[in-house]
């Protein structure tokens, strides 16, 4: 199995991604009709500017893995902003408990063998939240991959760290680490063959939320 990561390609991606689900956030609809083979997963998060949790549904699907990657499609991008909302921390949980909206995401959609990382951690410049799933699909094994982008206190000054080089010093870090995590999951899990990444993650206007 190769694995094959172009740093500039996915950075790319990843802010073309996070563009793309902050213009969804309000896009979603409620109470939406579901087509077949479709369920609904519910995630809470802390509401910006409030002391409230919002609580939002998002449809999910197995059969939005077997499209073309390169082709857009409405209904994963509600699924990724579902998961990329339930990495939020929130104010309202212990600090042992951080990755508990995650877990329940990605466990209602059914992945299994779910590691997270940072997430026990008060957050620094130094730390990225993650947590990690798989799922066994016909053909492929589908590795779910949840980016903390709220509620992740000092994180943000990682803004900061622009470096010298082609990329922001602070944002490559962190994706470095996030691939590097991904590549011990599937090491450590022995997954082999076909793999397909979902990775979703969130970054909300502001400083430190």
């Amino acid at each position: 199995m190769r694995l094959i990561f172009t740093n500039d390609s996915l950075l790319r991606r990843l802010l073309c991604l996070c563009l793309c689900l902050a213009m969804l956030f309000s896009l979603v609809p409620a109470g939406a009709s579901l087509a077949e083979g479709e369920i609904l997963l519910e995630t809470r998060y802390d509401s910006p500017g409030s002391d409230k949790q919002r609580v939002w549904q998002f449809p999910y699907s197995d059969e939005l893995f077997y499209g073309a990657s390169g082709v857009y499609n409405h209904t994963l991008a509600q699924s990724s902003l579902g998961m990329a909302l339930s990495a939020f921390r929130s104010k309202h949980i212990g600090q042992d408990e951080q990755d508990k909206a995650a877990r329940a995401y990605l466990t209602g959609a059914g992945f299994s063998e779910l590691v997270s990382a940072d997430y026990e951690k008060i957050p620094t410049i130094d730390t990225v939240s993650t947590l990690i799933g798989e799922k066994k699909m016909d053909g492929f094994t589908l590795v779910a991959v949840a980016v903390c982008g709220g509620g992740y206190g000092n994180e943000w000054t990682s803004n900061f760290t622009i470096g010298n080089g082609e990329r922001h010093e602070g944002f490559n870090d962190a994706s470095m680490k996030v691939q590097a995590r991904i590549r011990e999951y599937l090491s450590g899990h022995g997954i082999t063959g076909s793999v397909k990444l979902w990775i979703a993650g969130y970054k909300p206007r502001g400083g430190n939320n």
